[in-house]
């Protein structure tokens, strides 16, 4: 009787660590999850400092933008907002025009757009005008 037990019981842990292991196996060799959409840069530049204000301002993102949900607004140093229409979407690029401005300071560029796989990206790049010389 021990044969038969001893055998059975070698069976069992083989039918347990097969799955184990071919488990422990795909774990180890599966891709990494896909990551969500990021912003790559801006022109004009995070915190650049510009003789004169620009006439748009451009967001480029790791992914495609969806033009149906793209937002974006710049501010300017007395709080005016200074876009000029709506912000147009070419692939991964957003890009919006502005008013002119005459105003030195610090311009706050927010922004809230979704990607083509639907995830949603938010938040703000600032860039200075100095004041013009005198």
């Amino acid at each position: 009787m021990r044969i038969r037990h001893s055998r059975a019981a070698r069976t069992a842990v083989r039918s347990l660590l097969l799955p184990l292991a071919v488990g422990g196996l795909l774990a180890v060799s599966a891709p990494p999850a896909a990551a969500h959409t990021e912003l790559n840069g801006s022109d004009p530049a995070n915190d650049a400092v510009l003789d004169a204000a620009p006439r748009t301002v451009t967001l480029t993102f790791s992914d495609p933008m969806s033009q149906a949900y793209a937002q974006l607004a710049v501010t300017g140093p007395d709080g005016a907002a200074l876009g000029d229409g709506a912000p147009a979407v070419a692939g991964r690029e957003v890009t919006l025009s502005l008013k002119e401005a005459r105003t030195a300071g610090r311009y706050t560029v927010g922004y809230r757009v979704v990607s083509a796989d639907g995830h949603p990206v938010s938040g703000t790049s600032a860039f200075t005008v100095r004041p013009a010389p005198t």
